[in-house]
């Protein structure tokens, strides 16, 4: 019995070190698809929408931060894991946001995640 525990006990231990790896290794969030027109006019905002791929079925969006600056629209999705009921599945995530320029001219509007750049684009807006 006492050969069999210690025969045991490395199998059981290296299981486990095992399973805590797996854990920490997690994706990066991304962005998979943006729905957005390449111009506008400044008479009707336009909805963009945003679909993030999420690393983990435990992680949601719980908001967006918008920040303009010149013609630069920075829309920051706020990315957190502690979903009290997780998914078998990740799933993606589609967020919407308003686009809303108060003149016309050419247009930046950055993504990011928790602050960090994911994709870029450009729009022509109209009056």
């Amino acid at each position: 019995m006492k050969n069999l525990t210690l025969l045991l006990l490395p199998l059981f231990l290296f299981l486990l070190v095992s399973c805590e790896k797996e854990e920490l290794l997690q994706e990066e969030p991304s962005i998979l698809s943006i729905s957005l027109a390449e111009s506008s006019s400044i008479q009707e905002p336009q909805e963009v929408s945003v679909t993030i791929e999420k690393p983990t079925p435990c992680h949601y969006v719980s908001g967006t931060n918008e920040s303009i600056s010149g013609n630069t629209f920075n829309y920051d999705f706020t990315l957190l894991s502690g979903a009290e009921v997780c998914a078998d599945v990740i799933e993606e995530e589609i967020v919407t946001v308003t686009f809303a320029p108060s003149e016309s001219g050419e247009y930046t509007l950055n993504f990011l995640i928790n602050g960090k750049l994911y994709e870029t684009r450009t729009v022509t807006v109209t009056e």
